[in-house]
């Protein structure tokens, strides 16, 4: 249901942090999310296409007040204008971090005057979607997920295979966003995504800032702590929040001198694991 490698090349040309190297292994949280995910559009299709949609929600979501309501009105819209189910091969994204639009207008409901829908060409996350089960189907027919689930499902609406609407503005936010999160991710040189988001601006400043941080050997790899022996998912968190404050980084072991639960000898096996780890990751790819 869920490979153990995915491409990256396709995911690089929205994000300049990923890794251009073509095939890399799915960590094992990536792997256990996208599974999840499956599963549910598996329960959704499993209704035939008359049947209701489903709301997909990750725990760690926040939703906007009466927010419930709109997307009872936005559902309702939307089966409305689109009323042969087998032709409902969308997801309506309450949140999501949008690479690039497909279209360069927002649609106004007029039912729901509070929000705009608006569809995303590529967009990352999947904290909180609604999908209807001819989507769901068309979705499980691409089996395996191959790759993280934003992505895979980000490919079949580039394609055009199903559609990703967004609500401007989100309707709800994670309370543990993609680099705060406690899922280690593949296919980057940094935990921390590039935020090329279309519907949020960056300055040049803040993008320069972020692939710094990308490019210091001491937190560029900090989410792979969890690996190590001994190094739970509490201490990896501040172990990262830690190396986030260092100027250059996580570079010598007496740095991490004061943190609890780490003597002399751990200190310096983790030092040593982010070097050897850094010398054999690639450089950062240009956008």
């Amino acid at each position: 249901m869920v490979s153990r490698t995915w491409d990256t090349t396709l995911n690089a040309k929205y994000d300049p942090t990923t890794i251009k190297k073509g095939r890399v292994s799915l960590t094992p949280g990536e792997r256990g999310c996208s599974m999840s995910h499956a599963v549910l559009w598996a329960r959704c299709a499993a209704q035939g296409d008359s049947g209701p949609p489903l709301l997909v929600v990750e725990d760690d979501l926040i939703l906007k007040d009466g927010a419930g309501e709109m997307v009872e009105k936005l559902v309702t819209h939307f089966e409305k204008t689109n009323p042969i189910p087998a032709q409902r091969l969308c997801l309506l994204y309450l949140t999501g971090d949008v690479a690039e639009w497909r279209h360069g207008r927002s649609q106004a409901i007029e039912s729901c005057p509070q929000v705009k829908l608006r569809e995303a060409e590529y967009i990352w996350q999947t904290a909180c979607y609604v999908i209807w089960p001819a989507a769901a189907r068309r979705l499980l027919a691409s089996l395996p997920v191959d790759g993280p689930v934003d992505n895979f499902i980000s490919r079949h609406a580039l394609g055009s295979h199903v559609c990703a609407l967004v609500t401007q503005p989100k309707l709800a936010w994670q309370n543990a966003p993609y680099e705060e999160g406690d899922i280690a991710h593949s296919g980057h040189v940094s935990n921390k995504r590039l935020r090329t988001s279309k519907d949020s601006a960056s300055s040049p400043s803040k993008t320069k800032k972020v692939l710094d941080e990308a490019a210091s050997p001491g937190t560029h790899l900090m989410h792979h702590l969890g690996e190590l022996p001994g190094i739970g998912s509490k201490l990896a968190e501040t172990l990262r929040k830690h190396a986030r404050g260092l100027p250059g980084g996580l570079v010598e072991a007496y740095q991490l001198e004061g943190i609890p639960g780490l003597g002399a000898k751990r200190q310096a096996d983790i030092v040593r694991y982010l070097q050897l780890k850094t010398s054999n990751s690639p450089s950062i790819c240009s956008p």
